[in-house]
């Protein structure tokens, strides 16, 4: 009889999947969280702390990313995968969960260690070190913040809510805090919060969803096989996702780091936007993969791909069109210089959530070797551009070598799948997206020159606001099948 409670238990504790829309609702939320926290936060910031003290944050949160990186050791993308192709046998779960988790600390109290280390003898990190030892913490809670196992069991509604309530606090403190250009490291401490607090909660609820309790003996070595390829391709992505401020904060100054990171910024947020669709794929994706149904997994990669393209190409216009007023908007009147590179990067919206996707079906079939060249190479390449382009151009040197690397990264991946792309872009609508891109930005370059008069901010307002209409407008009209299938009210599994 006991042990036919024990059995019981467990399906008592696992969650409920819910729907595919759901979860890109719940992710859309969070990434417009995203988007509004930077969006309240980064004008402010800027004109308190001005170029330098926003630079010496933007250079330190970069450092203490790339450290995070090698303590995680591509278990971010390898524990959705395993975690959700077995989420429905909670003692196998339990288990996997459990090594990972001590797989990380080994590894992050290594990482932790040598961090250290350059801390008290590389000069740069040193003349900052109270900065650095701040943004630290991040190291610790971004091993333990498990939101690879909540992803996985597509726990999507928890992680909305418990980011929003962090990034609130953490806006809260921003407006008490930092009042002086001197008070950066504080605006750290504020970042900090913002990116990492919430992964405190995940390890306390996580109690609930599997079981600590060691029934068998655990076995790690099956693990390292196959985190290989993810942790080269994790720590390949990861470095590579800055390495245009960090190798501008080493080839070039801290100021040009501050014009620079607003524009990474606002590329940084609108490519998350996009990208949110695509994390939330992956576990349903290899869940799909691993149970042969091939018609549910195509019809969710053609989902995705028009999301990607229409969203993509929308936000890449609005930023070369209106890159003058929104760095004003965002930045104010001394990072005006950040328009030039935010053009120049612009194009990275489509492209990075594109390279995303389809390194989301090469993971999802069981490409990880060919995933990990791919990004290795892409790291080689960018850091290679950065070298020739930054100490000659800048910030517009570091927006070129980050473009031209993603263009490349593309163009192999899609070689790699091509059979796959191929079959794939007979469904998309590509015309349709086109036709209201060309119609959208004429009017939205019209209305732009002709509101200049009655301000900035109301010229944005306008120019962005006659976009959006005329653009998904079209869109309705010619019944882009992604869109008409979002607005409807059929419930999507």
């Amino acid at each position: 009889m006991l042990n036919r409670v024990e059995e019981e238990k467990p399906v008592e504790n696992k969650p409920k999947i819910r729907s595919v829309k759901f979860n890109v609702l719940m992710n859309m939320i969070l990434t417009s969280s995203s988007f509004i926290f930077p969006l309240m936060t980064v004008p402010y910031a800027s004109r308190v702390l001005g170029t330098h003290g926003t630079g010496t944050v933007a250079f330190a949160q970069s450092l203490i990313g790339y450290f995070s990186l090698f303590a995680v050791m591509g278990i971010t993308v390898y524990g959705v995968r395993e975690c959700a192709r077995i989420r429905d046998d909670y003692r196998q779960l339990s288990k996997t969960v459990q090594e990972l988790l001590i797989i990380l600390f080994c590894t992050t109290t290594v990482v932790y260690i040598i961090f250290l280390l350059a801390v008290f003898f590389v000069p740069k990190m040193r003349d900052q070190m109270t900065l650095m030892l701040i943004f630290s913490v991040g190291i610790w809670l971004s091993s333990f913040g498990i939101d690879w196992f909540y992803q996985a069991i597509e726990q999507y509604g928890y992680i909305t809510a418990r980011n929003i309530v962090f990034k609130f606090i953490a806006l809260i403190l921003m407006f008490i805090l930092v009042r002086r250009a001197s008070d950066y490291e504080l605006y750290g401490l504020v970042t900090v919060i913002a990116g990492y607090g919430s992964n405190i909660v995940n390890m306390f609820r996580l109690r609930k969803l599997i079981s600590f309790k060691k029934e068998n003996k655990w076995n790690f070595r099956r693990h390292f096989k196959p985190m290989f390829s993810f942790t080269v391709s994790s720590i390949s992505s990861g470095l590579y996702s800055q390495i245009d401020i960090v190798m501008l904060g080493f080839l070039g100054t801290t100021s040009m780091v501050g014009v620079y990171q607003l524009a990474f910024k606002i590329k940084n947020v609108l490519t998350t936007a996009i990208g949110s669709v695509g994390n939330v794929m992956l576990p349903r994706l290899s869940y799909f993969n691993q149970g042969g149904k091939k018609e549910e997994f195509e019809k969710l990669l053609v989902k995705n791909f028009n999301f990607i393209i229409s969203c993509g190409l929308a936000l890449t216009a609005i930023c070369i069109i209106c890159s003058k007023r929104l760095v004003l908007l965002v930045g104010g009147d001394s990072f005006l210089s950040s328009a030039i590179p935010l053009c120049i990067i612009a194009p990275v919206m489509l492209l990075s959530p594109a390279n995303q996707m389809l390194s989301q079906q090469m993971i999802a079939i069981g490409k990880e070797k060919a995933y990990a060249c791919i990004n290795f190479g892409t790291l080689i390449l960018a850091i290679l551009l950065s070298s020739i382009f930054v100490q000659r151009l800048g910030a517009i040197g570091a927006g070129i070598s980050v473009t031209v690397a993603e263009l490349l990264s593309i163009l192999v991946r899609i070689y790699t799948l091509r059979f796959f792309v191929k079959s794939i872009l007979k469904r998309l609508e590509l015309w349709k997206v086109f036709a209201a891109l060309v119609l959208a930005s004429l009017l939205s370059i019209f209305l732009l020159g002709y509101t200049e008069i009655w301000g900035s901010f109301f010229s944005l307002l306008v120019s962005v606001g006659s976009f959006v209409a005329c653009y998904f407008g079209v869109l309705l009209i010619t019944r882009y099948s992604f869109l008409v299938i979002f607005v409807s009210k059929e419930r999507e599994e």
